[in-house]
């Protein structure tokens, strides 16, 4: 009994538990990555002008930001060569919010729309996933027919016509 009350509080508990970010976009429609850092980016990337003019104040304020603390602060310096700056948890929460809301933003941007209207569609008629399924049909229709043609060419198909009586003709007429 106690294990059962325990068990059932156990899942009671786990129950409340989820996910609490949503899954973003990583991947536009025809294969290219979206950056995973738009900081990282040059300002004069032609993937920042895409963005909304909120979005865009949003990332410089965020950037201006960095560059506060980068002046307080001394870099590490890693195998490469590259300057590596630590922030505090309130500026990478930002900086996270910010990343989000760019790759969001650039997203549903015209420009990123416009390039492909119905990125799930792979012809006129079809998806790709149904591409796919049409293909598996027609493979298991051919492999199905292959084995009719192998039944047919060793005479498997149809009983021998050697004898002009059938095999189980029981009515003594030849």
């Amino acid at each position: 009994m106690r294990t059962t009350l325990s068990i059932a509080l156990l899942a009671v508990s786990f129950a409340g538990i989820g996910c609490e970010t949503q899954p973003t976009a990583t991947q536009l429609s025809g294969g290219k990555p979206l950056p995973t850092d738009w900081f990282a980016l040059p300002t004069t990337d032609k993937r920042l002008t895409e963005l909304s003019p909120p979005i865009r104040a949003q990332l410089e304020s965020v950037r201006a930001e960095m560059e506060v603390e980068r002046e307080n602060q001394l870099g590490l310096v890693n195998p490469e060569g590259q300057v590596i700056y630590t922030y505090s948890r309130a500026l990478d929460a930002r900086i996270a919010a910010a990343n989000a809301d760019c790759s969001s933003n650039y997203m549903a941007s015209w420009t990123v729309v416009s390039k492909n209207l119905s990125p799930e569609m792979d012809g006129l008629l079809q998806t790709w996933d149904g591409y796919k399924l049409n293909d598996s049909n027609i493979k298991d229709l051919d492999r199905r027919g292959l084995r009719d043609d192998w039944a047919r060419i060793w005479m498997m198909d149809t009983p021998s016509t050697l004898n002009a009586a059938p095999v189980g003709n029981l009515t003594g007429n030849p």
